[in-house]
């Protein structure tokens, strides 16, 4: 539906969709023990760290289904974070209205040089 008098002094406006917010958020399920990617070879030799924003897109089975990165990302670390994260990353799904669909949720992944 447009809105607007088609001529007289008003512009045409389009209402943008209302967004469809879950009743409940996604809850991470993965043990700590399976967090963190293996480092990758080439950044662990040049001591290389990172900090990725990562947009993760969840399905209705709780399942990573996308790795998207938010900003800048290194392709190197960006591959095998999205490896490690579409493999072992697991989450109870979000609902709306009891029924579990599908959502995103941001993360910022570290990769970090222990000592």
């Amino acid at each position: 539906m447009t809105i607007g008098d088609g001529g007289g002094g008003f512009p045409a406006v389009t209402p943008e969709p209302r967004p469809v917010i879950p009743s409940t958020s996604v809850q991470l399920l993965t043990p700590p023990s399976d967090l963190r990617p293996p480092y990758p070879e080439s950044k662990l030799l040049n001591e290389e760290e990172a900090a990725l924003r990562l947009r993760l897109t969840i399905d209705d089975q709780g399942r990573v289904v996308a790795v998207d990165p938010v900003g800048r990302a290194d392709p190197v670390f960006l591959a095998a974070a999205r490896r490690h994260l579409l493999t072992y990353w697991r989450y109870k799904p979000a609902t709306r209205e009891g029924q579990a669909i599908a959502t995103s949720v941001v993360i910022t992944l570290r990769f970090q040089l222990d000592g």
